[in-house]
């Protein structure tokens, strides 16, 4: 099933923030639970950007997702490292692209790759057979 998925902002001191809408027609229930709530955290985090609004732009191809920022009137060094910071605790590594003649951000979002466990362990392994080699040729 195919069509727009809704939903609407947090009430934030009194008042109802703003609805808004995924642009790009997806599959019903393909959008990441992290997305959306990235999104939200996103939208309530914005001090300098009272109006700003974060839609959810798109799905990658391997792995992540596209979140664009309207109505972006302020953007430094800070603000950017403070959305990137938003997106990493919600398991995403961030790029940001800007135009802010239109007000508009788009930030990139990959998934952080996750360390296998089979792959820690073999390091552990690698090293503590390395150091008991050396304990027994008796250079440790």
């Amino acid at each position: 099933m195919y069509g727009v998925v809704h939903w609407s902002g947090a009430a934030h001191t009194g008042r109802l923030w703003r609805m808004w809408t995924v642009q790009k027609q997806v599959q019903v229930g393909m959008i990441p639970e992290s997305a959306k709530l990235m999104c939200l955290e996103l939208e309530a985090n914005a001090t300098e950007n009272p109006d700003l609004y974060a839609e959810y732009y798109g799905l990658l191809l391997y792995g992540g997702v596209k979140v664009r920022l309207n109505n972006v009137t302020y953007c430094d060094e800070t603000t950017i490292q403070n959305w990137k910071k938003t997106c990493a605790a919600h398991g995403y590594n961030a790029t940001v692209k800007h135009n802010i003649a239109r007000g508009h951000v788009e930030l990139v979002c990959y998934d952080i790759p996750a360390r296998s466990r089979l792959t820690m362990l073999l390091v552990l392994c690698s090293v503590m057979f390395t150091i008991h080699l050396l304990r027994v040729a008796g250079m440790l």
